[in-house]
């Protein structure tokens, strides 16, 4: 019984993650990945979804291996975007329900990090190219993380709070356009 509430504390704390930051970077770093329009397919998940269909979503997502390049989208908007959150992130940090749920603790690392080395960054000039590998590795690890945490979190609100499940599905991060509108 408290094991089961402390899930569910850590559950509220990743939903105000992904209502406040992690849905939008989602969005913002799929522009950078080259293989967006595969995933747009894969991570489409619908009411009607059952558990297998979410396992095969998590393991064709990674197979697919995303390829994020810091060229393809736009980095001055993400760091914007991050140095924005910062306060929320370290805010999240702080939880003690982290202690329980290691692979949240990653995404906000990973974020975090990505976040300090794009504003040590002077993005008006072009980035050497030692420097671009560095930052492609660190979005990728961003992005791998932050997917499969949120893959994860959407069987949680299909599963208990369904209704809850039905806006996330509209406002599904990887959707070219998403939208909050019932059809």
């Amino acid at each position: 019984q408290e094991k089961k509430a402390m899930l569910n504390k850590m559950n509220m704390v990743i939903g105000a993650f992904f209502s406040e930051t992690g849905g939008e970077l989602l969005r913002q770093l799929t522009a950078f990945n080259g293989k967006a329009p595969e995933l747009r397919q894969i991570l489409r998940p619908e009411t009607n979804w059952t558990a297998e269909d979410f396992r095969q979503a998590v393991t064709q997502a990674t197979a697919l291996k995303p390829e994020l390049d810091g060229l393809r989208g736009d980095l001055k908007g993400l760091r914007t975007f991050l140095l924005s959150r910062q306060d929320h992130l370290l805010r999240l940090l702080e939880s003690p329900n982290l202690l329980e749920h290691e692979r949240f603790t990653d995404i906000l690392w990973a974020v975090l990090h990505v976040s300090e080395e794009l504003a040590a960054r002077d993005l008006s000039q072009p980035l050497p190219a030692s420097d671009m590998k560095h930052l492609n590795g660190d979005l990728k690890r961003a992005f791998e993380r932050t997917t499969g945490v949120w893959l994860d979190y959407m069987r949680h609100l299909q599963t208990t709070y369904p209704y809850l499940f039905s806006l996330a599905v509209r406002q599904n991060p990887f959707a070219e356009k998403p939208s909050v509108i019932v059809t």
